[in-house]
């Protein structure tokens, strides 16, 4: 007798598969009904990346010629990166366009290492990519934009631009906003649902955002993710906040203090900064709907107390307009050390009595996440730490809103991002 599964069950089952690569080319050969869910999931991404030795430039030619001659995985690729050499430079050639004009399934578009100061012309051709209806978010990393007719065609042509995401990405200061005046006002403006921002340099992308003339609006802002290492980005993200008022739910801040690794060419001055000095530009004021509330904080080993994770968590809660609708907020934090009871212990007292105001009666829970190089499989602090914990805010613990959870990262932290030399 045969048996036969229902290919819904089948495809449920390589779904689970979707990260492991080579067992999903291994599925591949079972079965031709299996062969397209198997296509869905390894040809989803695509990405670029342009040598940066010569010898390998025929090994590249070749993959674009190849991808040219498959026009049957077009359908298949949702996400495409589009990564520079060294130099920030990708030699467009008749191969990636014959590729551009087969991505008409695209999500997805992200740009990574190109730098238009020095290379401007070679990149007239980029904004093509992002004409597609059926892109609906953009990532730019680590690009170097020499003015805003740089940086305006790229999200001006996304007719159908929900998400946007620019991560340490830079602009000369000559290129002021001004210049945006010389640009064609837009009949209609997009609006963005989610809006990522990380590095620090981010005046120039909040000063495109945030004018009259700008193709897109953050008025209807749902998300916003802000990653940052030096406080005069609060005022930022002050400002992004205010204009998506009402309309934003969810809020995520990290301010970790990891300074990425810039060479000298790259044009950035980057401190440390503190989260003591700058929280007064930031307030939630105007963010009545706003449900999730992410916060993480701190860097070094009194980072918990001593480096106003606390501070700041309390400052920027106090802002909660009285009709708040805050139901999650978390507080991530490093410590490299115990007990939690110190000078800063009634900081945690004030959060908890804060958060027992009318204003935050919708609130279900407050996860406390705290990372530390402590080895918690060799010494009990999991339970002391949420036992403090539970003490110093016992009102939510009864409640049943307050979680604490530890995680252990050997004291290996991951290296900085390095941006690229551009000399």
């Amino acid at each position: 007798m045969k048996y036969f599964v229902p290919q819904e069950l089948v495809d449920q089952i390589l779904d689970y598969l979707h990260d492991s690569p080579n067992a999903l080319k291994a599925c591949s050969f079972v079965s031709r009904s299996w062969l397209r869910t198997c296509r869905i999931h390894l040809h989803r991404q695509l990405c670029l990346e342009s040598p940066s030795q010569p010898e390998d430039l025929p090994k590249f030619q070749r993959s674009c010629q190849l991808l040219a001659s498959s026009p049957h995985l077009a359908p298949f690729i949702r996400e495409f990166t589009l990564r520079g050499d060294q130099a920030g430079l990708v030699a467009i050639d008749d191969s990636i366009l014959s590729i551009f004009k087969m991505l008409h399934s695209l999500r997805v578009v992200g740009l990574e290492r190109l730098n238009w100061v020095d290379h401007q012309s070679a990149f007239e051709l980029l904004p093509q990519l992002v004409k597609s209806d059926s892109v609906v978010s953009i990532k730019l990393s680590y690009c170097r934009f020499s003015s805003y007719s740089d940086f305006l065609p790229l999200v001006g042509n996304s007719n159908s631009l929900r998400a946007l995401s620019v991560s340490h990405c830079t602009m000369p200061d000559a290129a002021t906003r001004d210049s945006l005046y010389e640009q064609d006002v837009p009949e209609v403006r997009k609006s963005l649902r989610c809006l990522r921002l990380e590095g620090s340099e981010q005046q120039f992308i909040c000063d495109f955002l945030l004018h009259p003339l700008s193709p897109v609006s953050v008025e209807s802002l749902s998300e916003l993710h802000l990653s940052t290492p030096i406080d005069q980005n609060f005022a930022v993200a002050g400002k992004i906040l205010h204009t998506a008022g009402p309309a934003l739910d969810s809020f995520n801040f990290d301010f970790t203090g990891e300074l990425p690794t810039i060479p000298p060419h790259f044009g950035l001055t980057l401190s440390s900064g503190s989260i003591a000095h700058e929280y007064t530009t930031m307030d939630l004021t105007q963010s009545t709907n706003l449900r999730k509330l992410y916060l993480r904080g701190g860097s070094g080993r009194s980072a918990m107390f001593a480096g106003n994770t606390a501070v700041w968590s309390q400052a920027l809660l106090t802002t909660a307009p009285s009709d708040s609708s805050l139901q999650e907020v978390t507080v991530c934090m490093r410590m490299d050390f115990v007990p939690l009871r110190g000078t800063h212990t009634n900081r945690w007292v004030d959060i908890e009595a804060l958060l027992l105001q009318p204003r935050f009666q919708y609130l279900r829970r407050l996860h406390i996440h705290i990372i530390t190089g402590i080895n918690i499989e060799e010494y009990p602090v999991v339970k002391f730490v949420s036992g403090e914990m539970e003490q110093m805010m016992s009102t939510l613990y009864e409640k049943g809103v307050l979680c604490v959870e530890m995680e252990s990262d050997h004291g290996h932290k991951e290296p900085p991002p390095v941006v690229i030399d551009w000399a």
